[in-house]
């Protein structure tokens, strides 16, 4: 995983920066999309992901799914407002983690609540 100083500075935005590189094989999909936004949601700062040269509100699942947050894309967060600092260490950690473990398992196939009884 790439990720470079929070005190980078982009000039299209404003506040604090954090750039990375999406090292999962199975990129950003619904289940950590979801984690990734409840983070987000425990922060006052406002945050958005600068991907491909589009702006996306890191509050939203929607908007983050449309991303197309696959293997090797590279995004910035930005985070403005009281919080920024902290959310984005705590963005850091997610992305660490993200990179150590793989999403490759069908949610249905780890989960017996799901299977048919023969």
């Amino acid at each position: 995983m790439s990720i470079q100083s929070l005190e980078t500075s982009h000039a299209e935005t404003s506040g604090l920066t954090l750039d990375v590189c999406i090292t999962n094989s199975c990129g950003l999909h619904a289940r950590p999309i979801a984690e990734f936004v409840r983070l987000v949601q425990g922060f006052q700062c406002s945050v958005h992901l600068l991907v491909r040269g589009k702006r996306h509100n890191a509050r939203s699942i929607l908007d983050l799914l449309c991303a197309n947050l696959c293997f090797g894309s590279k995004l910035t967060l930005v985070a403005d407002g009281p919080d920024a600092a902290a959310a984005l260490r705590k963005l850091r950690v997610f992305f660490a983690n993200l990179a150590n473990e793989e999403f490759a398992t069908h949610p249905a196939q780890s989960d017996t609540r799901h299977q048919v009884a023969a």
